[in-house]
């Protein structure tokens, strides 16, 4: 009796020593992964995204200016060879028409299959559900938006709003009590002063008012004005169509050209820059746009909670969440009643004898038209992949001797060896918890009963 029941603690304890181990292992390959999944998505993409960027600056250099002529020269040699040949162009004029052939019949089988049309009568019904659902959901803000406005008139917030209004105030009073901030500011208003002065001056200026004002005259005199609302496409095209509207737009780029080329332009730009970054630096500003940030959201939960607690508000939340609700629902409707039609599209073309010949006759055509373009086009083609394959060689002997580039490839290389490093520790880890095989049962003890 006594060595059975110690033989049943040691059963006991090897279960929970090995249920122990596995868990410890799970964890342990839970980190592991985390970490794998760490470097592949974020560091190693970041590295071949700036290595990309090396890559990219590094062919445009002037140092391989010549090879990358070699290899605008080869391709223009090969679509040269292309137009100039008749047998290149007969066998285009036959591939097109044959996709043109094959189109019209995967059309004609589509259009006559009644799954198909089943199927878009289904779309149309939820794209029509989607928009009355976003009808009602505009009806239903526009109704907010005047309960909104009683809430924000009530005696009831008038306490909640004073932090609101004494922490804009301070924010705003800023350039004020702040003496750095301050010379930012008034550097900003003195540079759009001078930038104002500076473009009302541009003679284009005064051409692009004036031609403003032609094509603002001619738009008013339309016909169509009168009758915008009820067509108002109409009214769009004759705008387009107008003398004036051409000169115009030629006005506004060249007033936009001079624009930029003002020394006053990048001024005001320069001293907007100054003061974000003085605004941004400043522990006063960052307290006062904090102060303000808290404010406007105890403010705004305020309104909203006394929108909610309005009996007319209530109910056009409540309206608006269901409208939002079934236009979301309407979409995704849309969405997997579009992926059955295009399976019925597939379907209703594969079952058409017509869209079957159709395909192999397209089929045939482009590999008719693969052949003669590798025939007549051979010796350019061979010529345009080894200026490639000089191209590349030239770009890599630049990457290796790219301080930045060497050191991307280096990181890149130690990212992708822990990469693997972890795949091999995950896999040891999961063969050690892999359960091995269960033993074969032994003989049962004398005088017992078995179920054999």
């Amino acid at each position: 009796m006594r060595r059975c029941t110690r033989a049943v603690g040691i059963l006991i304890a090897a279960a929970w020593t090995s249920a122990a181990v596995g868990q410890d292992a799970a964890a342990r390959i839970e980190q592991l992964e985390n970490e794998r999944r760490q470097l592949d998505r974020e560091v190693r993409r970041k590295l071949r995204s700036q290595l990309y960027e090396v890559r990219a600056r590094l062919t445009e250099a002037p140092e391989l200016a010549d090879v990358r002529k070699a290899v605008q020269d080869a391709r223009t040699a090969v679509e040269d060879a292309e137009k100039a040949d008749p047998g290149i162009q007969a066998a285009e004029k036959a591939l097109q028409a044959a996709r043109d052939a094959y189109d019209r019949a995967k059309d004609a089988a589509v259009a006559t299959d009644p799954n198909v049309a089943s199927i878009k009568q289904g779309i149309e019904a939820q794209h029509q559900r989607g928009e009355e659902a976003s009808k009602a959901r505009r009806e239903a803000e526009k109704a907010l938006y005047d309960v909104r406005r009683k809430v924000l008139k009530s005696p009831g917030l008038a306490g909640a709003a004073k932090p609101l209004q004494d922490a804009e105030a301070a924010l705003r009073d800023l350039p004020r009590t702040n003496a750095k901030i301050g010379a930012a500011y008034k550097a900003c208003q003195d540079a759009a002063k001078a930038y104002d002065e500076a473009r009302r001056a541009l003679p284009e200026y005064k051409a692009a008012q004036d031609a403003e004002a032609a094509y603002q005259k001619a738009k008013d005199a339309l016909p169509e004005a009168r009758t915008r609302k009820d067509d108002p496409q109409a009214y769009e095209k004759a705008k387009d169509a107008l003398p004036e509207s051409a000169p115009r737009d030629a006005a506004n780029k060249a007033y936009q050209k001079a624009l930029a080329a003002l020394p006053e332009f990048q001024a005001v730009r320069d001293a907007r820059k100054a003061y974000d970054e003085r605004m941004a630096s400043d522990p006063a500003a960052q307290s006062a746009s904090e102060a303000r940030d808290r404010a406007r959201k105890a403010h705004e939960e305020k309104v909203q909670a006394m929108v909610a607690a309005d009996p007319e508000g209530a109910a056009l939340l409540a309206k608006a969440r269901k409208a939002r609700e079934d236009y979301d629902d309407a979409g995704r409707q849309r969405s997997e009643i579009r992926s059955r039609l295009r399976d019925a599209e597939r379907a209703a073309a594969a079952r058409d004898p017509k869209v079957v010949e159709a395909r192999k006759a397209y089929d045939a055509a482009y590999t008719a038209h693969r052949k003669v373009i590798d025939q007549q086009t051979a010796e350019q083609e061979k010529a345009y992949r080894e200026a490639r394959k000089a191209h590349e060689a030239r770009l890599q002997q630049a990457l290796e001797a790219d301080p930045k580039a060497k050191g991307l490839l280096d990181e890149l290389k130690a990212t992708d060896d822990r990469i693997e490093a972890l795949y091999q520790q995950i896999r040891e880890l999961r063969k050690q918890t892999k359960p091995g095989p269960r033993p074969a049962p032994g003989p049962a003890p004398a005088g017992k009963l078995t179920l054999d």
